[in-house]
């Protein structure tokens, strides 16, 4: 499969359905590097109306059985697109 921006949203797809109503606004999906997990990007606003971030992450057929899983224990809410860029780049190191 060609690790594209458009497959890892596909793949994200599979089992993410509709927003997270927080952070409904979509900024990006891409694959982690060296793994086989996707996450997607997204923005919206706090309580206060102050912006957040939130990264969503799912492995890409982790039991070989053709179906993905969404990890919601690495998934991550935060306050800046600086702080989403290190979620993301730990997720290469995430077991």
């Amino acid at each position: 499969m060609e690790r594209t921006s458009h497959t890892a949203y596909e793949e994200f797809r599979k089992v993410v359905k509709g927003q997270n109503i927080m952070t409904p606004g979509y900024i990006l999906a891409g694959w982690v590097k060296g793994r086989e997990r996707v996450y997607e990007l997204t923005n919206g606003s706090g309580f206060t109306g102050e912006p957040i971030y939130g990264v969503a992450v799912v492995d890409v057929n982790p039991r070989g059985d053709g179906q993905n899983v969404h990890r919601h224990d690495l998934s991550r809410m935060v306050w800046s697109e600086a702080d989403a860029a290190t979620v993301i780049h730990e997720l290469e190191d995430a077991t």
